[in-house]
């Protein structure tokens, strides 16, 4: 089974890889939120924002999850380093990204891609758990083109800038096969990815797909996993 997603693109020089509960509130477009966060390479240390409250902060990393922020404040976030930060931040000289927060969801995960200029991309991606199970896989495509991927006995095309869940069994031993190929119109689709992956009911995996920096490897396949935490009995 598969959930096809888009996902919410802000072309501003920061791409964040967050994750963040959103329930819609009665005040104005003020919403709450479970944020987690991941970047493409290396740290964001001291990112801020315009909260509720005021102006809070959290670093983002980029070989594993940060911890959960919860969120409260404007659906649309603005993002910007150290320095002095302006009245009411409506617009912070040191701006670096920002993103809308998708309506109704549960949680998000923004992931922050950095640009040249020292600004984000950022994309903003449903998180919410009812659509994600426990031992499914989520593939998010950031490579900028369409990508035609076979797991096990499924195959889907993956657009670029959006997001998929796949739902399934691997064989006796919990494997699976996956392989990718670019799906370029016009084109005999070119394998650029295979490989054998593991089925863990235990753990929730998104899968970030990225342009390769390097002809040594046709695309970056990173994964990381959120193990499930058991609900406390009352």
């Amino acid at each position: 089974m598969f959930a096809l997603r888009p996902l919410f693109l802000v072309i501003l020089p920061l791409f964040s890889t967050v994750a963040n509960s959103v329930i819609a509130q009665g005040d104005g477009d003020f919403v709450k939120a479970e944020i987690l966060t991941l970047c493409d390479s290396g740290v964001i240390r001291d990112l801020k924002f315009q909260t509720k409250g005021g102006v809070d902060s959290f670093s983002v990393y980029s070989r594993g999850f940060a911890p959960v922020y919860r969120y409260e404040g404007p659906s649309h976030l603005k993002f910007f380093l150290a320095g002095d930060v302006p009245e009411g931040i409506e617009t912070p000289v040191n701006l670096v990204g920002e993103v809308d927060l998708p309506v109704g969801a549960s949680r998000v995960l923004l992931l922050f891609e950095k640009k040249d200029d020292d600004t984000f991309h950022i994309l903003a991606v449903n998180n919410d758990y009812a659509d994600f199970p426990p031992g499914a896989i989520r593939f998010v495509n950031t490579t900028g083109e369409a990508l035609r991927t076979r797991i096990g006995e499924k195959r889907f095309v993956l657009p670029p800038n959006e997001s998929r869940i796949f739902e399934g069994k691997g064989d006796q031993h919990g494997n699976i096969e996956i392989a990718m190929y670019r799906d370029r119109e016009g084109q005999i689709p070119e394998k650029i990815y295979q490989s054998v992956w593991r089925i863990d009911e235990r753990r929730r995996t998104t899968v970030f797909l990225k342009a390769a920096a390097t002809r040594v490897r046709e695309i970056d396949v990173r994964k990381f996993s959120e193990p499930i935490v058991p609900e406390k009995e009352e």
